[in-house]
């Protein structure tokens, strides 16, 4: 097993439940199941770049609900720009 992601951090910040995160994910069009979810907050699975989007999505949701900054990076901000 790897160490925490940043997305699990972001979950353990926030207080909420993986199912609870999962709920969130699969509203704004996550296609994975909670055991899939768990495995890319574990960093045991990566996850595809449009699934990378919607964990951040509804992790900064979340944040942003409760008022605070969105610090979830989304997958084309963390890869190098190549021109």
């Amino acid at each position: 097993m790897q160490s925490d992601t940043p997305f699990e951090a972001a979950r353990q910040t926030l207080g909420i439940t993986v199912l609870e995160l999962w709920f969130t994910y699969f509203a704004l069009g996550g296609s994975e199941d909670a055991y899939a979810l768990t495995g890319y907050l574990s960093g045991d699975s990566v996850p595809s770049a449009a699934t990378h989007d919607t964990i951040a999505h509804a992790l900064n949701q979340t944040f942003s609900e409760r008022g605070e900054h969105s610090p979830v990076p989304y997958h084309d901000a963390q890869q190098p720009h190549r021109y």
